[in-house]
């Protein structure tokens, strides 16, 4: 038997994907003959850029696993956006687990919308259907707020606003680049006379940029750290240690241009121009906290939700990021 095979990045990422959410497991549960129930589903919608994928199974697939697996397919998948009613139809892959036995499973290459309410609709032409629904998780807001320290900049406070539950595989990218033309400005000094005070700003130069070279991403992982509190999801940006790690990449010696904003001195000339960075994070859908549940399944088994990755992106203020030993453009 000829078995479709998908290739590319896109379906790729996606099985790579389904195997670290549900495992390279092949064992098929077995469940007792129900009239009412059709299929064991496994998979779910997906928020990002990656498919949507569903296992689907025999309830009882029998000895013969070359005969299990002809009756899922040519199936009717079918999902449907309960908020504008556009539907997708699936297509069948065949996945190889350990070389030596396959999963079939049905994928979608569509980008599922944030807190939206979907339908998985699995049927065989004979009468057999089984359904399944998920909403996927909400944008979070994101707030950004002060270093906690502007000489230091050891933490700089995140919060995903209302979340209630964790974000995992969280991510802080850095867009960051070599300067590869500048120009400056002499600020004069100024004198400021309040009363009997008199305050004397000395003269200082600026630096700015006028050209970079390509921008380059610089990830850094944020596994640990993180905690939920009433507002949401909050989180410290290692800015000081990351700066480090963008001044590595760059080969660049940090020790060179170790700069205090706070004195009165002219900065150095900064190498690298930060551009932005973007925070990026996975949610689950509440299907995932009461997994074994099956109460959004009918006439079915398995488990079906929904999984998103989000990405937030700001920039820094000038005076923070001349703090962290960046250029100014």
């Amino acid at each position: 038997m000829m078995r479709q095979r998908m290739t590319g990045k896109r379906l790729l990422g996606g099985l790579c994907l389904w195997l670290a959410v549900f495992g390279c497991d092949n064992g098929i549960e077995v469940f007792p003959e129900d009239p009412d129930r059709a299929f064991n589903i496994h998979g779910y919608i997906y928020v990002g850029d990656s498919l949507s994928l569903v296992r689907v199974t025999p309830l009882r697939p029998g000895a013969d696993a070359e005969a299990a697996d002809d009756r899922v397919q040519n199936l009717q998948v079918i999902s449907e956006d309960l908020v504008t009613g556009e539907q997708v139809a699936w297509r069948d892959t065949v996945l190889t687990v350990d070389d030596t036995s396959a999963v079939r499973l049905y994928y979608a290459d569509f980008r599922g919308q944030p807190d939206r309410p979907y339908r998985l609709t699995v049927s065989d032409g004979e009468g057999r259907t089984t359904t399944a629904t998920t909403r996927t998780p909400s944008l979070p807001a994101l707030d950004v707020g002060e270093p906690s320290d502007l000489v230091a900049l050891l933490r700089l406070p995140l919060t995903l606003e209302g979340l209630r539950q964790a974000a995992t595989n969280i991510e802080i990218e850095y867009q960051a680049a070599l300067v590869t033309g500048r120009d400056s400005i002499r600020i004069p000094p100024d004198t400021t006379i309040v009363g009997s005070d008199t305050t004397i700003t000395p003269a200082k130069t600026t630096y700015f940029v006028t050209d970079v070279g390509p921008l380059e991403t610089i990830s850094r992982v944020y596994d640990t750290g993180g905690q939920l509190l009433t507002q949401g999801w909050v989180m410290n940006v290692r800015l000081s240690t990351d700066r480090d790690a963008i001044y590595a990449h760059f080969n660049k010696d940090r020790f060179e241009y170790r700069y205090n904003c706070t004195d009165v001195l002219d900065p150095p000339l900064f190498p690298i121009y930060l551009d932005s960075i973007t925070v990026r994070f996975d949610l689950k859908s509440a299907e995932w906290q009461k997994v074994g549940t099956e109460e959004n399944i009918e006439q079915g088994h398995g488990f079906f939700g929904s999984y998103a990755t989000y990405e937030q992106r700001w920039k820094l203020s000038d005076e923070v990021q001349e703090c962290l030993w960046f250029a100014i453009r």
